[in-house]
């Protein structure tokens, strides 16, 4: 029983995203996997700053119009809550379009960023690939 608790918590992700349906369809993806997945907004997950990052296997950030729209204006600001995170737990970035030069102060600190298409077919692999290399036997 203790290990599959360990296990349990080791299995864990947090997913940072403005669009909830997006937020629960990953949490879904996990889940397939035998992985839990918990969300936060962005604006909740920068006001706890990168402590809220530290309980997590790993930290999916989903970049989409709805970051866009309400965070655009503050990627400089953020950048040290994204380095901070990173130092603890692995970071992930999922773009919605192409990474543009906005973000190029958070790509030295996150492990990987996918692309994800209008289809889901990327958003699978990517958390498969996501799964595949923060599983606890992988590290």
């Amino acid at each position: 029983m203790l290990d599959f608790k360990l296990t349990e918590l080791k299995n864990r992700s947090l997913i940072i995203s403005e669009n909830g349906s997006l937020s629960d369809h990953i949490e879904n993806l996990f889940a397939d996997r035998d992985w839990l997945a918990e969300s936060m907004s962005t604006h909740f997950m920068f006001g706890q700053g990168a402590s809220s990052a530290m309980d997590y296997r790993c930290v999916i950030f989903v970049i989409d119009q709805h970051f866009r729209k309400r965070f655009s204006g503050l990627i400089t600001e953020m950048s040290s809550v994204i380095r901070n995170a990173a130092v603890h737990t692995p970071v992930y970035l999922l773009f919605e379009n192409d990474d543009d030069s906005l973000f190029s102060a958070w790509l030295n600190h996150v492990k990987k960023t996918f692309k994800l298409d209008t289809g889901q077919h990327s958003l699978h692999e990517a958390i498969q690939s996501i799964v595949s290399t923060e599983a606890p036997c992988a590290s």
